[in-house]
């Protein structure tokens, strides 16, 4: 028996242009092929499902070897790209169906948001699901060339990079600007490192920022921070201030941020 990774995630805030429902996806140093299954959309505001299969794995241990890297440069695809993917933890969020006569069926699989290793069987079914969002144009090429460079980096982020990925690629699943503007502020904390007890954290994240973004950006991001203050304390920013302009101009921040991070370590 042979096995496949399959690799259930979402896209928000982009839109992958092709009229095809399955795209190729060739990665560096994985000989076998990976298809892309893209899911219908009824409307531009709705999530988009990806869902990836690569099969032909004489162990599972080998296919969640070959799936892993995937997902991480999915994941960190959603940063270089400017929108949301959600590649998820592998937890299930759709239990497997059942036969009527309650007899296991290998064939009947759940759903796993994330990575999850499955034999290859004919006539395998997985329940599907949905959810909700409107977005970026990307066209197929540049979505495999973005992963293969994302692969291709061929290292496993830090913790703290992960997680900063992971809280830029959920800002674009949140509708309400403020929200996003906070999840966003928040990646840049994660990776900034205080060296002294009494730094603050806002001295930690302009060192950061100036570091791997370089002075320019520095005083850009003082102004956002405050403007992070003013949503924290009062709720909202101040009168006559352009929270969606000054959100893109986080978003473009924090992904130079990440990626930068990321590479140079």
């Amino acid at each position: 028996m042979t096995y496949a990774f399959r690799i259930t995630c979402t896209l928000a805030g982009g839109d992958i242009e092709s009229k095809e429902r399955e795209i190729p996806l060739a990665l560096p140093a994985l000989t076998r092929p990976i298809n892309v299954f893209l899911s219908e959309r009824e409307n531009q505001t709705d999530i988009l499902f990806l869902t990836l299969w690569c099969g032909g794995f004489s162990s599972e241990a080998e296919a969640r070897a070959g799936g892993a890297p995937v997902k991480t440069a999915l994941m960190l695809a959603g940063v270089r790209l400017g929108v949301g993917i959600d590649v998820g933890d592998d937890q299930v969020v759709s239990p497997a169906p059942q036969r009527k006569n309650g007899q296991p069926d290998e064939r009947l699989q759940p759903v796993v948001h994330g990575l999850q290793v499955v034999p290859e069987i004919e006539g395998m079914l997985f329940v599907s699901l949905r959810l909700g969002r409107p977005g970026t144009p990307i066209s197929p090429g540049d979505f495999e060339k973005t992963v293969a460079e994302s692969y291709g980096l061929g290292k496993q982020p830090t913790k703290k990079q992960t997680l900063a990925a992971q809280l830029y690629n959920q800002s674009h699943f949140l509708w309400s600007d403020a929200a996003r503007f906070i999840t966003l502020i928040s990646a840049v904390e994660v990776l900034a490192e205080r060296n002294r007890k009494r730094e603050s954290i806002g001295s930690a994240c302009r060192a950061l920022v100036r570091t791997h973004c370089g002075e320019p950006a520095v005083k850009d991001f003082m102004r956002l921070y405050e403007t992070r203050s003013e949503l924290l304390h009062d709720g909202e920013p101040a009168s006559g201030a352009d929270l969606a302009a000054e959100l893109r101009e986080l978003d473009q921040l924090v992904r130079d941020l990440v990626v930068r991070h990321v590479a140079a370590t």
